[in-house]
């Protein structure tokens, strides 16, 4: 029962992280929405702690993105290790790659809690509303 809900969340989960991409792509919001050189300079010298909040937002967004990719990937070589062999072997053992899976479960579920929160904490409603439209 378990594997079957699990599995239908990762369709949701696989199929919601597509639209996003082709979202951002066709948008052309990825030239804003991930961190860059500025970013990385307003961290090491801003004082400005809009711009440092700002700075630190696209950054949690840009490294969220490959923990979201990766632990697809290494859920399909758990499920489907005969089909996706070299998923397997990238990681050098079947263990490995169920540790770098299990592993990626609670910082994704931390963002997903922790995320919103902020949100609401720093901009309100307005910020959430921006972030859809």
């Amino acid at each position: 029962m378990v594997d079957n809900w699990h599995f239908a969340a990762m369709w949701l989960f696989s199929l919601n992280l597509i639209a996003y991409g082709l979202y951002i792509l066709f948008t052309r919001r990825w030239k804003h929405r991930f961190v860059g050189q500025n970013d990385i300079n307003a961290l090491q010298k801003s004082s400005n702690p809009k711009r440092l909040h700002y700075a630190w937002h696209r950054l949690v967004y840009t490294t969220i993105i490959p923990i979201l990719i990766l632990s697809i990937f290494t859920g399909m070589g758990m499920y489907k290790p005969a089909q996706f062999p070299w998923i397997v072997e990238c990681f050098g053992s079947w263990q490995a790659l169920r540790i770098v899976h299990f592993a990626s479960v609670p910082i994704i579920l931390l963002y997903v809690i922790i995320h919103p929160l902020l949100a609401r904490k720093s901009g309100g409603e307005v910020l959430v509303e921006s972030m859809f439209w």
